[in-house]
């Protein structure tokens, strides 16, 4: 499967990094900082990838949870 990587236009997220294998997303922040997420199921990330508003489905779905 390997890692997936997506940029975004977003306020608030640069790019993120999901490695299906691990189940670990890495999600990297305009302001330099990243954070990796354990356990994440596909349909999570399928989800970030998909949104409309990135950081609006990361503080809702993500942050805190993972």
């Amino acid at each position: 499967m390997g890692v997936e990587q997506k940029s975004f236009s977003s306020s608030l997220i640069d790019s993120a990094a999901y490695d299906a294998e691990k189940k670990v997303l890495t999600v990297n922040f305009l302001n330099g900082r990243s954070y990796d997420h354990q356990d994440v199921p596909p349909e999570v990330w399928a989800g970030l990838r998909d949104a409309f508003s990135a950081g609006r489905f990361w503080n809702q779905m993500l942050k805190g949870r993972y």
